[in-house]
């Protein structure tokens, strides 16, 4: 009789404080979802999947996919493994359907480096995680005793074969791995995350800086955690080639200087469709019907008394179509309302729970408030942009006072945006950087 071989992973971890657990996924690890942008976790013990999709979005944020794509190859976060709470991640790289290196991520503190790290162990190790077929392949965990050096620690994972029908133990493959506080191995610097990078605070490598010894930020409290999504989610739409060509499509003198308003709707489908909105009897433009549409972007004229930031009609248009539309088809991150306009453009987004509720008699309200104060600037000689800046945060903060609401100033070009906040004397205008 053939015999019928079983495959069991023996994962055995020796570390200061360092802990792991069983994971019960089961999937087959040659399905398309191996390189899915998508995180879902395909490793063989539970990680810490929070800090994987922190360090994920920040890697999205920083990165053109294309071109580390060409540069490196594709980045298989499915398969990221964690060691420690929200400390330390590797994750393999797969070019020409092997693992080409494992890509090392560490945290301290507010801060995270990337290092690559061509060590052939971690590169054979992965390349049996990923591509051996997930029905013969089954994972347990057993802790050792500890052990470090240097603050480094000493991985040791373990590929027992097995006869299923006598026990026997045919092979034993041993990997052995020293992973240090502070990874030995080249960081990826921010120009080999992306040619046009501004990342951290200088060029990137090992004489720090940049992609190097500074780091990338990482999210803290809940409140920070929501502006850094924003603005990731705002820094990958930015470099998104359709998105950039209606942006510049709309940011034009001639476009400006119309008789009426011009947009398009962003509707969910295999790829984004835009679609042109309609103009109506008082000028202002509506989103299409049907509930596909989860942003829209729009200008606001070169005309005497024309506010260029949002009316209460663009709020309202998000918040009762876009959020809600995002909700049911995606998710509420995807949501944006965008104005083009003679002095920069500006978005909002939508970081809450979605509990708010706002009708047409809402939308009179905000209305009155907002004609009767810019009114006000418009014939006290002062509708400058700083003041219609600070004056539309007044608007958000003490008028419309719907929680996770944020209003961003954006510049396509050079994919840099900033948040725009009412001072806590609430007489000045903060301005908080994207990083």
């Amino acid at each position: 009789m053939k015999k019928t071989i079983i495959w069991q992973l023996l994962l055995i971890i020796i570390m200061t404080s360092f802990f792991s657990c069983v994971h019960d996924e089961t999937s087959s690890a040659s399905e398309v979802s191996i390189l899915s942008k998508e995180y879902i976790s395909k490793s063989l013990w539970k990680e810490d999947e929070k800090y994987i999709k922190n360090v994920k979005k920040i890697f999205e944020t920083y990165s053109d996919p294309n071109y580390v794509k060409i540069k490196h190859g594709e980045v298989a976060w499915n398969y990221a493994t964690t060691v420690g709470n929200e400390s330390f991640l590797e994750v393999p790289v797969i070019n020409d359907g092997k693992v080409n290196f494992t890509l090392v991520v560490k945290r301290e503190g507010d801060r995270i480096f990337f290092k690559i790290d061509p060590n052939e162990n971690s590169k054979k190790f992965f390349n049996l995680l990923v591509f051996k077929n997930r029905k013969d392949l089954s994972g347990t965990l057993k802790s050792g005793n500890a052990q470090s050096r240097n603050d480094c620690l000493i991985v040791e994972k373990t590929v027992t074969w097995t006869d299923t029908v006598t026990g026997e133990v045919l092979q034993v493959d041993h990997f052995t791995e020293t992973r240090c506080t502070s990874p030995s191995g080249p960081y990826l610097e921010c120009m080999d995350m992306s040619p046009d990078a501004t990342c951290g605070s200088g060029s990137g490598g090992d004489s720090g800086g940049g992609g190097g010894g500074d780091g990338y930020s990482y999210p803290g409290n809940n409140q920070n955690q929501q502006f850094f999504d924003n603005c990731g989610a705002l820094k990958r739409q930015a470099t998104n080639i359709d998105f950039r060509e209606k942006v510049t499509e709309l940011d034009k003198p001639s476009i400006f200087n119309k008789t009426q308003e011009t947009g398009y709707a962003a509707a969910y489908g295999p790829k984004t469709n835009y679609e042109s909105l309609a103009n109506t009897s008082n000028d202002n433009l509506k989103l299409p019907p049907g509930n596909k549409y989860f942003g829209y972007m729009h200008v606001h004229l070169n005309k005497e008394g024309v506010v260029k930031i949002f009316s209460p009609a663009d709020i309202f248009t998000f918040l009762t179509g876009c959020v809600r539309n995002a909700q049911e088809k995606g998710t509420m991150e995807d949501a944006y309302a965008m104005v083009v306009t003679s002095e920069g453009s500006y978005m909002l987004k939508y970081s809450g729970d979605g509990n708010y509720g706002v009708g047409p008699h809402t939308l009179l309200s905000w209305q009155s408030w907002y004609d009767r104060e810019y009114t006000d600037l418009f014939e006290n000689g002062t509708m400058n942009q700083p003041n219609v800046e600070k004056l539309f945060a007044k608007f958000l903060k003490e008028k419309v006072k719907i929680e996770g609401l944020e209003l961003f100033k954006t510049n396509t070009i050079t994919t840099s945006a900033e948040k725009l906040i009412l001072g806590s004397d609430n007489n000045s205008l903060e301005s908080i950087k994207c990083p």
